[in-house]
């Protein structure tokens, strides 16, 4: 299947008003309810991941419909992940000559325009030098997704010691370095906090172990 390239515009509204679920690597993904509340979740929304969600080993990899990177991080050893993926992959486009992983089939690739910092999804742009969960977010705010859930977007470490193994950097790096990497993702959520608010949309995290407090806290359940 041949690779295919939209603008952003192209994504606009799509899924206008559609309930979607952002999963991203953090710990509090884990609290979800699988059994029950993700498929019924499912049925009525939207469910869109990010990095290793997509791996056949992970637990959510049944669940998705989408799978969202930047087309500069995408980690080389999901190649074979990709391939095999039945849902639709994004890959939102850094620049020209980005072009990390070949030979992934049905690749769709994004051109966005590269903005500051910010979040501007009325200008169909997407910061691509983020975490690839503010990129989802951005992508699904532009689609018309409402309400959006977090789960996972933590922006912290877990509970489970000060070194952690970083898929995109490939091997262990200092918990203390990490956390100022998170750190700096934080006024990217926070713009799209008031940005969403103005808009009179929806963003919730699904757990209070995130730090993202500019959202409310809200159980999935709630809204399905």
């Amino acid at each position: 299947m041949q690779r295919r390239t939209y603008e952003l515009s192209d994504w606009r509204d799509i899924y206008k008003d559609k309930p979607v679920l952002v999963v991203g690597r953090g710990y509090s993904r884990r609290e979800l309810f699988f059994d029950n509340l993700i498929p019924e979740f499912k049925a009525n929304g939207l469910i869109i991941g990010v990095n290793h969600t997509v791996t056949v080993n992970s637990i959510w990899r049944k669940y998705l419909d989408i799978v969202c990177f930047s087309d500069n991080q995408i980690p080389r050893d999901l190649k074979e992940d990709l391939n095999s993926f039945p849902g639709t992959i994004w890959a939102i486009r850094a620049n020209e000559e980005v072009r990390p992983i070949k030979n992934i089939d049905h690749l769709s690739y994004a051109d966005g325009e590269m903005s500051g910092y910010g979040f501007e999804p009325e200008k169909d742009v997407i910061w691509t030098n983020h975490t690839c969960s503010f990129v989802a977010l951005n992508l699904m705010y532009i689609a018309g997704c409402n309400p959006i859930y977090l789960a996972g977007v933590d922006l912290r470490l877990p509970p489970t010691g000060s070194n952690i193994y970083d898929d995109n950097f490939g091997h262990r790096i200092d918990g203390k370095q990490y956390q100022k990497l998170l750190d700096a993702q934080r006024p990217g959520f926070e713009l799209a906090a008031i940005k969403a608010k103005q808009d009179g949309r929806e963003i919730y995290r699904t757990s209070s172990f995130s730090t993202l407090d500019c959202f409310e806290v809200r159980k999935l359940s709630c809204e399905v």
